[in-house]
């Protein structure tokens, strides 16, 4: 399945390049957004859920809230893994080194999910969680890759206990997780956005990177 992509990009030969997921009943529209809080010379790509879910999309239909319907959920994955793969072919203009998948909501949960599925350790410089979890059915594999948490005290949604326990099973792995808390609900703030763009500017090169 090929996902739909909308873009932010620097004009400039060569960049790093964050990979944002939306939520539920959202689209790619929703998050570009956020490019302009963005570091300078970061270039953006918003992909679209492939299953159709109110006016929007889904990334999976849910069985509850921590429980995404397998099959959905296993063929979004392979979609954003192949995205992921295929980024050369997409943004050729894409610093290969410092790659960073993330996303809001539902669509963190796909980021987390893809980024320690194992199989893009070559291919990711980190990963970003806005407002997510870590489904419990998730098969997680250790990762040198650092990740950047961001969720709300007062998120009636996915609750912060949901956001705390994901992060404690990163850190299980070995994973380094810069935690971040908001007194806000089911949503993005601009101090959670400040605290991205310093966490992206810090954000060493991926040194499997092309290997």
């Amino acid at each position: 399945m090929e996902l739909i992509a909308q873009y932010a990009l620097p004009d400039m030969p060569h960049y790093p390049l964050l990979i944002l997921l939306h939520g539920l009943g959202s689209d790619e529209n929703d998050l570009m957004g956020l490019a302009p809080a963005l570091p300078p010379g970061w270039g953006l790509a918003s992909l679209r859920a492939p299953y159709p879910y109110g006016p929007g999309y889904q990334w999976y239909s849910l069985e509850n809230i921590r429980d995404p319907e397998p099959a959905d959920f296993a063929a979004s994955l392979q979609a954003v893994e192949s995205w992921v793969r295929a980024v050369p072919e997409h943004v050729p203009g894409a610093d290969v080194s410092r790659i960073v998948l993330g996303g809001f909501s539902q669509g963190s949960v796909m980021a987390v999910s893809a980024g320690f599925s194992g199989r893009l350790n070559d291919l990711l410089a980190g990963v970003c969680v806005m407002s997510g979890y870590v489904p419990d059915h998730a098969v997680l594999a250790p990762g040198p890759r650092p990740v950047f948490w961001g969720h709300g005290t007062a998120d009636g949604v996915l609750p912060l206990a949901l956001g705390q326990a994901g992060v404690q099973r990163l850190e299980g792995l070995g994973v380094a997780v810069s935690f971040h808390q908001y007194p806000m609900g089911h949503e993005v703030c601009a101090a959670e956005m400040a605290d991205l763009s310093a966490w992206l500017e810090a954000l060493p090169e991926n040194r499997q990177a092309g290997r």
